[in-house]
């Protein structure tokens, strides 16, 4: 009987963990992001001639007060995963001390965050897209409510 149990268990441990890896999500488009942004109160700017031809689609900037978010919209998926990779990396040469990350991934989809005890950085990437942003310590709950807002969480 408990083998019996824990076969059981086993078998839904690894369920559960293969529909992880099969959970997508939908990215946003650069428009909506603006749209989304200008309805939070933040200002809009395009970025994308700070970048050579080819290497991004655009690049929108939201800027409020505190912060601002980037967002990329890259020629394809390949590119945003080399260039979240490549920014996640980044983040992570700067722990030290105290710090809390979180990792998810999915089909289409990453998402790193980092907290250390001044800043909160986050890069996430659905499909050809990602969000990037650095923010003071005492700003992470307003940038993860403009993430779960985004669907970039």
């Amino acid at each position: 009987m408990i083998r019996k149990n824990i076969i059981i268990v086993v078998v839904l441990l690894i369920t559960v963990l293969l529909m992880g890896c099969t959970i997508t999500k939908e990215a946003i488009t650069k428009e909506a992001f603006v749209e989304r942004m200008e309805n939070e109160g933040y200002a809009i700017a395009d970025a994308t001639d700070q970048f050579d031809e080819g290497v991004v689609k655009s690049v929108t900037l939201a800027i409020n007060d505190k912060f601002q978010i980037e967002f990329f919209d890259m020629p394809n998926a390949d590119s945003a995963i080399v260039s979240f990779n490549t920014n996640k990396e980044n983040i992570q040469n700067v722990k030290g001390g105290k710090y809390v990350e979180k990792s998810k991934s999915g089909s289409n989809f990453d998402s790193y965050k980092l907290k250390t005890d001044e800043s909160y950085y986050v890069v996430s990437r659905i499909e050809d897209t990602f969000i990037y942003a650095v923010v003071p310590e005492d700003e992470k709950d307003n940038l993860d409510k403009v993430l779960t807002l985004l669907e970039y969480n």
